[in-house]
């Protein structure tokens, strides 16, 4: 098998950025689109690897997938999504039936080992190495564990804060820590690049634990000073276990913060595949009294059974069901559903990635919800937070 060039079909433009980025440290060609149509305007060739994302907004996937064949593609098709192998078993009969040579599925969220696995390529620095190296015009970075506490202390590596808004209030009750890179040899890296290039170095743990203190030292007195206001930090599900967990509890003693204030997120898809090492380190945390929170919910396949199982506190859903909302019907019935789940089950929701009138219009009136998103704030820096409060 020989691909020479990827093409991702996703309407998310943070994943068809994030496959640029993954494409540039494979050295591999790139080409990323929104729709079917962009698609069909390329001159598709054998050695192609299509990436489809399943669920498209206003478009089928079905209809796609028949569309390469009745044009004579010739190279390779995989399929991206958060579902299960239940949901899409139909799809891989249905293109086994097709004359297109399929490739195992890639989940969501994507991580950078699983597409160097679906490449098939074998970068040194990548695969026989611990420490991926980021590409810069004249020369390579190794990315270690030396390499990531100089960057922090460089600040290179810097966290920024993302207000989250009660609806009915128009209260800040939560802030979201997120990571930016800013380097002087790199022009640019993306958030969601660079986790997954520390996943593939095996350094996420330690990189979780680095920016935890580094966002609770500037944070703390503003938490400890409002005492209902939290902060969420996103953890991998490859950091879950007894050390990792034990080393978090540590961080946030040192700090002087009551757990209930630091919330851990976690994607919805790494939330239901936990091993037992991990459902370990998830009870140990709870027990501690730190809130969970299951991220992007939506886009993996939990069942019910299995939120009601999980001790979590809080549901954010994911920016893509509200895209559209003011007219996508599917949406809105999602939407209605998922929020009448959450107080069900008496858990905190909030809405990622707010930008419009017309979504706000949306929430306005389905209770007291979380909105988090540009229309009321960017993720900001630590001293233009603070004058919030």
């Amino acid at each position: 098998m020989k691909i020479e060039r990827l093409i991702v079909l996703d309407d998310d433009p943070l994943y068809v950025e994030m496959f640029s980025d993954f494409s540039k440290h494979l050295n591999i060609e790139y080409k990323g689109v929104a729709t079917s149509r962009a698609l069909f305007e390329i001159d598709l060739k054998p050695s192609d690897l299509i990436l489809l994302d399943v669920y498209l907004t206003g478009e089928d996937g079905l209809d796609t997938i028949t569309a390469l064949e009745s044009q004579g593609y010739e190279g390779y098709l995989s399929l991206m999504s958060g579902a299960s192998d239940n949901v899409l078993t139909p799809l891989y009969c249905y293109i086994e039936s097709l004359q297109i040579k399929q490739l195992p599925r890639l989940n969501k969220p994507a991580r950078f080992k699983e597409v160097i696995t679906l490449l098939g390529t074998e970068p040194k620095e990548l695969i026989n190495q611990t420490s991926p190296s980021l590409g810069i015009e004249n020369s390579q970075i190794l990315l270690d564990s030396r390499t990531l506490n100089e960057w922090f202390k460089k600040e290179y590596i810097f966290p920024v804060f993302q207000p989250q808004v009660c609806i009915t209030t128009n209260k800040i009750i939560g802030i979201e820590c997120l990571v930016r890179v800013k380097h002087p040899d790199i022009k640019s890296l993306q958030p969601l690049t660079f986790i997954n290039l520390l996943e593939a170095a095996n350094l996420i743990s330690e990189y979780t634990l680095l920016m935890l203190d580094c966002a609770l030292h500037k944070l703390s007195q503003l938490l400890i000073n409002n005492s209902n206001l939290s902060c969420s930090f996103n953890v991998s599900a490859l950091s879950l276990t007894e050390q990792f967990a034990d080393s978090f509890r540590l961080k946030i003693t040192q700090h002087n913060i009551p757990p209930k204030q630091v919330i851990i997120e976690l994607t919805e898809s790494s939330a239901v595949n936990m091993n037992k090492e991990a459902l370990y380190a998830i009870s140990r945390l709870k027990v501690s009294e730190f809130p969970l929170s299951i991220d992007d919910f939506g886009t993996g396949y939990s069942s019910i059974r299995q939120l009601v199982d999980l001790p979590f506190d809080e549901l954010k859903i994911d920016r893509s069901f509200i895209v559209d909302v003011k007219e996508n019907i599917k949406s809105q019935a999602i939407l209605n559903a998922t929020i009448g789940l959450a107080k069900s089950l008496n858990y905190r929701l909030v809405v990622e990635g707010v930008e419009t009138q017309e979504q706000i219009n949306f929430f306005k009136d389905k209770g007291n919800l979380v909105i988090q998103g540009y229309y009321n704030f960017k993720p900001l820096e630590f001293n233009e937070l603070n004058k919030l409060f």
